[in-house]
């Protein structure tokens, strides 16, 4: 029966979303709708179903060998804590809140963004205490994982699948993780991930940090010039960090670290490590750096437009069904601006032909 199993009324009952230039687009019409206005009422829900349609989505319209693999989390405000996964954190004000964690799969490319999967991240409290584990359904056998050791169960689903892709990108949290790091090392999988300032790296004999490094590239006599005042700079083979990673690569695989030096010899805002294929060029890590930040701008335009945010369930389900769909909806928006943006009719092009049963 799929997904959405539903009904063949005529409701328009359902929620509700725009895009610049066009009426209010309906979110149980354009996703989860056999024909226009036609409603889908959800009997029954699976979570690898609802996987398997995101992925879906991104294959059927988005798919390249150029696109990028996107690790993100979002930390999203609830009013208290009976929330499922929420925890005392503060946002970028230094104001304390009861929040959630998500933990995400995109997908960014040529011919759009999408979204791959999804994970919810569960403080030890929500794992060890069986009340709340009661309370917001969390199902038996899920175990404490770090955000990193989720962000790796998601990338080994998309790489089981053979999503096609050219690099793995995420922020600070991802790229923090030496151990993740490694893990995708040894699968020669090329990434370009964030990471903090004080990263020890083995250079030339000394032990030097990320910003040290990112700030010397400006006038570094090894380092590349890329393009908008991007900067990088391959880093030296053997030796080690001291986090237990080598400085130069594996094998023939290259190493570089990278930033945006801009204005000229201004103070880098973000530091990057690569690893990369021989011959990789430095203005295709910037691409890939460039699309980890259109997705992060994407989540934010997805509060706005579709309500990401705007979650009102308690539980571990109501979390993945609201999660599922708006990411879903979201990507929607996305392919309906690229098809207006050409001229054609979304919702003609969505709904034209036989496709549904």
């Amino acid at each position: 029966m799929g997904l959405y199993p539903h009904s063949r009324g005529h409701s328009r009952a359902g929620y509700g979303f725009a895009t610049p230039g066009t009426a209010d687009f309906r979110l149980d019409s354009v996703v989860a709708a056999p024909a226009p206005y036609e409603e889908r009422r959800i009997t029954r829900w699976d979570r690898d179903d609802a996987r398997q349609s995101l992925r879906d989505q991104v294959l059927t319209h988005l798919a390249s060998p150029y696109a990028v693999l996107v690790l993100d989390e979002s930390a999203f405000v609830k009013a208290n804590g009976r929330f499922v996964g929420a925890h005392r954190g503060t946002d970028g004000g230094g104001v304390s809140h009861h929040l959630q964690t998500g933990v995400f799969l995109a997908y960014a490319g040529p011919k759009g963004n999408g979204y791959l999967d999804r994970e919810l991240f569960l403080p030890r409290p929500w794992i060890e205490r069986s009340d709340l584990r009661l309370s917001s359904g969390v199902p038996d056998g899920i175990a404490y994982s770090t955000r990193p050791q989720m962000a790796r169960r998601m990338l080994e689903r998309a790489f089981e699948h053979q999503i096609p892709h050219r690099f793995v990108a995420g922020s600070i949290t991802f790229g923090a993780d030496r151990d993740l790091r490694a893990w995708l090392e040894e699968r020669r999988e090329a990434y370009v991930l964030a990471v903090p300032a004080d990263m020890a790296l083995l250079v030339d004999g000394a032990y030097r940090s990320a910003e040290e490094l990112a700030a010397s590239l400006s006038h570094h006599t090894r380092a590349s010039e890329g393009p908008e005042g991007w900067m990088g700079m391959r880093l030296p083979s053997g030796g080690g960090s001291r986090t237990g990673m080598q400085a130069g690569g594996r094998g023939d695989w290259q190493r570089w670290i990278v930033a945006e030096c801009k204005p000229r010899g201004a103070e880098p805002s973000d530091r990057f490590l690569a690893f990369v294929r021989p011959g990789t060029l430095l203005d295709d890590v910037v691409d890939a750096i460039k699309a980890s930040r259109r997705i992060r701008d994407g989540m934010s335009e997805a509060r706005r437009t579709v309500g990401l945010d705007r979650f009102t369930g308690k539980s571990w389900e109501a979390w993945y069904r609201h999660m599922t769909v708006t990411l879903m909806a979201h990507t929607v928006l996305g392919l309906a601006r690229e098809q207006l943006a050409a001229g054609s009719d979304p919702l003609r092009s969505r709904f034209d032909g036989d496709g549904y049963d």
